[in-house]
């Protein structure tokens, strides 16, 4: 439901449009004083302050980031309207009986509340007219604007609004020499706004300020006076229309320039403006004090256009046009319930209808996904970092990195995993001695390097890239014993080697660190790289510190073959010298 009242020193001036849907018809009951006169209201007037006092909410400033909108939002109605429909019936009552009379013959239930509600408005002097509205077999439609105008109080009348279907959203603009303020009004926070890719959170907190207000609440939503004859600049967007131009406009289908410039300068005088007598074309009601037209300071004819066009000269009939504002509240009266007249007083609190949000929402987090990397590289010595050949059938899993991949070595035998490099995050390729000096990888005794495979595994797919980024940094920042990264036994000492052959997985150092940098290791390396952790392994787990971060691998496959044959003639020939 749709309200405008304007508060003048003769009494006030209602506007009213109902839209309803459900019910096949519906009984609209409208309080009006003695004496008040009833008209179909100019085409447009309604919607030119929907329109006019509506708040537009602009970013905090004039370039968000990461691509949000930079034109200000256009806040959608609180209250939307359906396929015009006039009323088959208009008519006065004269007292309580006479409405339930009426509603009883056309076969409308009236509870206890609404019974009760009645008797009071009589008792306060106000008689009813009822509007007999056809929704057309249940759709959606609405009345035209009814307007009442009558020496009634400074209200907004909501006494006989109410649903047992839904709460009932009222849009209420008020028209006075002040800005207006109504009980239980509340304002939003504009600091509290954000602002983001799907514009601002107004809607929102709106919608919760109301719903979740417990009870009849309205939201003060803007309060200017600029607005009635002078468009309001908005940031990068159109300016709102002033209230006046754009009545002129709608009622009459076109723009109006010389209706608009005799309103502007009669705003712009000193005085009040006389006043307006409504013609009372579609009902009256009986008694009161007949209306007497004059001329006042400024002449009311400066704010018509036209036969009829006579809207915004009856809302400024007795005002200061330089000194009246236009306030606008959206409220909800609660389902199964009535509402109550909102008394209209003043307030010195003006509200611009341009809202800056105060914030930004977060940007999105952009992800990259990487490309592969170079083919991996042989198992390291030992399992990692050092000393003797781990020579058990493996292949190899890769993980994703920041530029690369990262490499794990899942030992076919027993499931054990070792991280064997990372060349994820560009590396420099190092300049260390030759890594196949040493790099006992044949074993002659306890698996053939024949059996190696070199594969990707979906069960490294999970790892990230920043995973792979805290394993290369936590074995880059170890102290290392070898200068290869494979092994450390370049010294011309075979024994090691015999020693070793076939004591599968002993590494000559690092094992006293094992234990001691178990829990640190775990949270640094993704869980692809993680070794499970049995006896027999974990002490090449922690050696793998000490390797040094090594770069992107040259070694491809073709490497690997070459490696798996000539290493073990390698081995021999040392032998046969010892």
């Amino acid at each position: 439901m749709e309200i405008a009242v304007s508060v003048t020193p003769f009494g006030t001036t209602r506007w009213s449009r109902l839209t309803v849907g459900g019910p096949a018809t519906v009984l609209w009951l409208v309080p009006a004083r003695p004496g008040a006169a009833l008209d179909w209201a100019t085409e447009g007037w309604l919607d030119t302050l929907e329109s006019s006092t509506s708040p537009r909410i602009a970013p905090p400033s004039a370039t968000p980031p990461c691509n949000m909108p930079s034109t200000a939002e256009r806040i959608d109605p609180w209250t939307t309207t359906g396929p015009q429909k006039f009323p088959r019936a208009v008519l006065v009552h004269d007292s309580p009986t006479a409405v339930r009379s009426h509603a009883t013959a056309r076969g409308f239930a009236i509870s206890p509340d609404v019974d009760a509600k009645i008797s009071d408005l009589y008792a306060k002097g106000y008689a009813l007219v009822s509007l007999e509205l056809d929704t057309a077999s249940g759709s959606t439609v609405s009345s035209p604007t009814l307007r009442v105008s009558d020496d009634g109080g400074a209200v907004v009348p909501l006494a006989l609004t109410g649903s047992t279907k839904t709460p009932v959203r009222i849009t209420a603009m008020v028209l006075a020499n002040a800005p207006a303020e109504v009980p239980g009004a509340r304002e939003l926070d504009a600091a509290s706004l954000t602002w983001g890719r799907n514009y601002s959170s107004y809607e929102a907190a709106r919608a919760s300020a109301l719903f979740n207000g417990g009870g009849a609440i309205w939201v003060r939503e803007s309060a200017s006076h600029a607005v009635l004859f002078d468009p309001v600049a908005v940031p990068r967007d159109m300016p709102i229309p002033a209230i006046a131009s754009a009545y002129f406009h709608d009622a009459n289908g076109q723009a109006q320039p010389t209706c608009d410039a005799a309103a502007h300068g009669a705003a712009a005088a000193a005085g009040t403006v006389g006043r307006v007598c409504a013609s009372g074309a579609l009902a009256r009601v009986a008694g009161g004090t007949a209306c007497t037209p004059s001329t006042g300071d400024i002449d009311p004819a400066a704010f018509k256009c036209g036969t009829g066009v006579d809207d915004l000269a009856l809302a400024l009939s007795g005002t200061s046009p330089s000194a009246t504002f236009a306030t606008r509240f959206i409220g909800i009266v609660p389902q199964n319930g009535l509402g109550l007249d909102a008394p209209i007083t003043s307030s010195a609190s003006k509200l611009d209808p341009v809202v800056y949000a105060g914030q930004y929402d977060p940007c999105p987090v952009q992800v990259t996904v990487p490309g592969g990397g170079s083919s991996p590289p042989p198992p390291p010595a030992g399992g990692g970092g050092g000393g003797t050949s781990d020579d058990r059938p493996y292949h190899y899993e890769r993980s994703s990195g920041c530029s690369g991949g990262s490499t794990t070595i899942v030992y076919d035998d027993t499931g054990d995993e070792a991280p064997v490099a990372d060349d994820s995050c560009g590396s420099t390729t190092p300049s260390d001695t030759d890594t196949t000096d040493d790099a006992d990888t044949s074993g002659d005794n306890c698996g053939s390097s024949d059996s190696t495979t070199s594969s990707s595994s979906s069960s490294s797919s999970s790892s990230s890239s920043s995973s792979s980024s805290s394993s290369s940094s936590s074995s880059s920042s170890s102290s290392s014993s070898s200068s290869s990264g494979w092994d450390d036994s370049d010294d011309g000492d075979d024994s090691s080697s015999k020693s070793d052959s076939c004591d599968c997985g002993k590494s000559s150092t690092g094992s006293s660190s094992s234990s001691s940098s178990s829990s640190g290791e775990s949270e640094a390396t993704p869980q692809s790289l993680q070794p499970k952790l049995s006896t027999k392994t974990l002490h090449q787990k922690k050696t793998s510190k000490n390797m040094k971060r090594r770069g992107p691998s040259p070694v491809s496959r073709y490497a690997l073959l070459f490696v798996a044959l000539i290493l073990p003639l390698r081995r021999r020939l040392r032998l046969q010298k010892l």
